[in-house]
């Protein structure tokens, strides 16, 4: 990110008391420079202004699985976020990540099924999700599965979060050496 476009986005920020809509713009800038400390503390702003701001619990919660960190708040969050919005794809899907990261497979299978049979659950990234979660409980036959959904899907590395990435050429080649 060009410097003089941060500055320009805090003196707004500043100028107009910080609102929501305003903060989720500068940590779209901020992903780009994969300024995590700085993303993990703008959504908690987001959350102290909106306790039930379900989105950034959710992304919170995701950013906190993806990096490994403080995750029972994680779960914490996303429970929240499933509290007051409902199961919702997405926030399964979180919650499936966040379990991921707990090293708690089954409750992350739990809800990754829930996700990919919706008919609208038909995301290359559920399918990346899902075989995380087999490769995590020890079923390479069905990681392999479900990571060729997601290929046939169209799974685009540079759509995935930008922590995922790495997670992908891992479990790529973890499921490579059982064959």
């Amino acid at each position: 990110m060009r410097p003089e476009v941060e500055r320009i986005l805090l003196a707004e920020l500043e100028k107009r008391g910080r609102p929501v809509a305003l903060l989720y713009s500068y940590i779209q800038l901020l992903v780009a420079c994969e300024r995590w400390d700085d993303i993990e503390t703008l959504y908690r702003e987001a959350i102290q202004k909106n306790a039930k701001d379900f989105v950034a619990q959710n992304n919170l919660a995701e950013l906190l699985a993806l990096r490994g960190r403080d995750l029972d708040e994680a779960l914490s969050l996303i429970n929240a976020a499933l509290d007051f919005a409902g199961e919702s794809i997405s926030l399964l899907d979180t919650r499936a990540v966040v379990h991921l990261a707990r090293r708690t497979p089954g409750l992350a299978l739990d809800d990754m099924l829930k996700v990919v049979t919706q008919e609208e659950s038909k995301q290359p990234n559920h399918y990346f999700h899902l075989a995380q979660v087999y490769a995590e409980a020890n079923q390479p036959i069905e990681a392999k599965r479900a990571l060729r959904e997601a290929q046939n899907l169209g799974l685009d590395p540079s759509r995935l979060h930008p922590l995922e990435r790495s997670q992908l050429v891992k479990l790529a080649d973890r499921l490579n050496q059982n064959d």
